[in-house]
């Protein structure tokens, strides 16, 4: 599923299944929206459960299965100039089974926004690789 320039998109319970084996199959792919809320909902592919890219601002994410796969990615901002950052993320009451938790992928370009603001809460791991951050 792809969220792309969208503003005020809510994805409650939706299940969402990949054989783990699967290239390049983001559950949930966020790039360039504001207010994105995804609630009750099952993740498992073979890539990113959830992933944020440029543009995203105010995302709030609550009792989500996750796994297996990479869990919840934010980043890929900092190859080129001019990219928006990914700001006021919210990371509440997840379980990661069998992912690398929470990715951050880099710490963005000198000339592009940063992620920030991001706040993580009552997570569980079951069978995770050690996560990128913490």
């Amino acid at each position: 599923m792809a969220i792309l320039f969208c503003q005020g998109i809510k994805v409650e319970g939706a299940t969402i299944t990949v054989p783990g084996h699967s290239p390049n199959t983001d559950g949930i792919h966020n790039h360039r929206s504001t207010g994105v809320s995804i609630t009750g909902s099952t993740i498992a592919t073979g890539d990113d459960c959830i992933s944020f890219r440029d543009g995203v601002d105010n995302a709030w994410m609550e009792n989500i299965n996750c796994g297996p796969g990479h869990g919840i990615s934010m980043g890929s901002l900092g190859n080129s100039a001019g990219k928006a950052g990914v700001q006021n993320v919210t990371v509440s009451s997840v379980v990661f089974s069998g992912t690398q938790w929470i990715q951050d992928q880099d710490v963005g370009h000198p000339l592009c926004g940063l992620r920030q603001e991001h706040y993580f809460s009552t997570r569980h791991h079951e069978q995770c690789a050690e996560p990128h951050c913490d």
